[in-house]
């Protein structure tokens, strides 16, 4: 029960963080294309004059646009732009466009797996008893752990590419943040192996109690005299068709041969029979 609980509040935090990003990088990629102020877009530290350009105009140009404000388009975008602002001066501009898409398709995958995983964990098989159900998601919610580990190195490494030397601290940024999901991953996995350990279990003794009440079916159908609730027992017991058909067999011809005796008598022959057997 705590491992499903501690299973259940990563599910729920990798949903909250994945569809916030997924949200923000939206409007950032669409905004990029309509010249949003909201758009994190990395401006060029260098000008290139030509012989009809004025050196005046461009450093004012500079100036104006880096004192534009920038409207946020929802509430809690402002923490996404100072990340985003932050990352993007570790690359050049076509660097950046494509890690923001890495980091949008990673997102998408990971609110994705999370929300199934999520709702098949508190739903359970009563509702669903196909082979994706649970715990088969919570496979998909280590995918995307590993898909976000990928990411994180590919922004060191493409700061080698670039040639950006990065700071202690987002250096170690980056390791916690490995370790955390290689921790989350390592539950999300214990909990996979429990949950499906589990529902094997469930499902063998579903298919026992199955095969059960089919062999209760075929004898009744050559005993139909006898009472269900003894033929249970007696299969519970014996743990054999064979063996509860021979009782039963003897049973009747006891209850034959003495017809006309005493009931008491006759019950107590029977349950002889039973016990010598």
């Amino acid at each position: 029960m705590y491992l499903k609980a501690v299973s259940l509040l990563i599910l729920i935090f990798d949903f909250t963080v994945s569809i916030y990003f997924s949200v923000c990088l939206g409007l950032d990629i669409s905004g990029e294309v309509r010249n949003a102020t909201y758009a994190t877009v990395v401006e060029a530290e260098e000008m290139i004059l030509t012989e009809q350009d004025d050196l005046a105009e461009l450093q004012q140009k500079k100036k104006m646009m880096n004192q534009v404000q920038m409207e946020s388009p929802m509430s809690g975008y402002d923490l996404y732009y100072r990340i985003m602002v932050y990352i993007g001066t570790w690359y050049d501009q076509g660097t950046f466009q494509i890690l923001k898409i890495l980091m949008l398709t990673c997102s998408l995958l990971n609110t994705v797996a999370s929300l199934i995983a999520t709702l098949t964990v508190l739903f359970h098989r009563s509702w669903c008893s196909c082979w994706c159900c649970h715990p088969v998601p919570l496979i998909l919610v280590e995918g995307g752990f590993s898909a976000t580990t990928f990411l994180i190195l590919s922004l060191s490494i493409l700061c080698l590419k670039e040639r950006t030397a990065l700071l202690l601290m987002d250096v170690v940024c980056m390791m916690v943040s490995m370790v955390v999901l290689f921790f989350f991953s390592g539950i999300i996995s214990s909990f996979y192996r429990e949950e499906k350990d589990r529902l094997d279990k469930m499902l063998k003794e579903d298919l026992e109690r199955e095969a059960l009440n089919s062999e209760i079916i075929e004898i009744l159908e050559v005993f139909p005299d006898v009472e269900e609730k003894l033929v249970r027992e007696l299969l519970e017991e014996t743990g054999s068709t064979q063996t509860t058909v021979q009782l039963l067999e003897q049973m009747v011809e006891v209850e034959e041969e003495q017809e006309d005796a005493d009931p008491k008598q006759h019950e107590a022959d029977v349950q002889k029979t039973i016990c010598s057997n």
